[in-house]
């Protein structure tokens, strides 16, 4: 897979995770509470992480149950979306 390529899937993948834990994204950076830079710095976290298929099927289960958890203890960016 292509740098590019795999940036932008990991940048769907904080975008669906900030999703699952009930935080709007855009609306999130439309008010300035996250700056570019924090989710330049988010995407970069997650394409270092190796938790690829546990992070997808923590996603799916809460979308299943309709839920918005906590980020999972694994995951890169779980201080900042805690913290939003």
């Amino acid at each position: 897979m292509g740098f590019f390529k795999s940036i932008a899937r990991r940048a769907d993948l904080v975008g669906r995770m900030a999703d699952t834990v009930g935080i709007d994204a855009a609306t999130a950076a439309g008010a300035e509470e996250i700056a570019a830079q924090a989710w330049r710095n988010a995407v970069v976290r997650c394409s270092g992480c190796t938790h690829d298929a546990e992070c997808r099927a923590f996603m799916d289960a809460a979308d299943a149950a309709g839920e918005h958890p906590k980020a999972p203890s694994y995951c890169r960016n779980k201080a900042m979306l805690d913290g939003m």
